[in-house]
């Protein structure tokens, strides 16, 4: 289910070699957000088991030894105007694997530094544009459905078993095989 937390913190008695989780679970979008500022979450694992679907919204994960491990197969959805590095900005590890999926699904425009080089889905929901300091491959499915994703500095590119959806969104430049939409 969703997870919000209005106030406070998240607090926890475990040492910080065995710390308290909270781990996503349900193939069902689940939201989770927190008010309150990034350094409120200290020694916590934070996963999502394999199809999981999580949308952090603009939400910030922070922490001292605070860590984040996506399982493959599940999403990740972010509104963050800094992508998945803005939502997880926490001191521990970082795990995203490549054939995880990604959704940005902003209002503003997005910039993210820690997507994957490369990854299974991935969708462009923004009204106004997506972009990466980094080549993409897109080894599944790019679905185009709002906005530009601007991969006119850094490629986006379409694996051997990937295919690209013109949904009502666009690229910059055309990816090389598919003709923009």
């Amino acid at each position: 289910g969703n997870l919000n937390i209005i106030g406070g913190a998240i607090t926890t008695n475990s040492t910080a070699s065995r710390p308290d989780s909270v781990i996503f679970a349900g193939t069902e979008k689940q939201t989770f957000f927190k008010a309150d500022s990034i350094g409120s979450a200290s020694n916590i694992f934070f996963a999502t088991l394999p199809g999981s679907i999580v949308d952090l919204g603009t939400t910030s994960i922070g922490g001292s030894t605070t860590t984040f491990t996506q399982a493959p197969g599940s999403t990740l959805i972010t509104a963050h105007r800094s992508g998945l590095k803005g939502n997880l900005s926490v001191q521990g590890a970082i795990s995203l694997p490549t054939n995880g999926n990604y959704e940005y699904d902003g209002i503003v425009t997005q910039v993210d530094s820690l997507l994957p080089a490369t990854v299974n889905n991935l969708t462009i929901n923004n009204s106004d544009t997506v972009s990466f300091p980094i080549a993409i491959t897109v080894n599944g499915v790019l679905t185009l459905k709002k906005g530009i994703l601007n991969n006119s500095v850094n490629s986006i590119v379409i694996g051997s078993t990937g295919s690209v959806v013109f949904a009502g969104g666009n690229t910059a430049v055309p990816i090389p095989g598919w003709p923009n939409g």
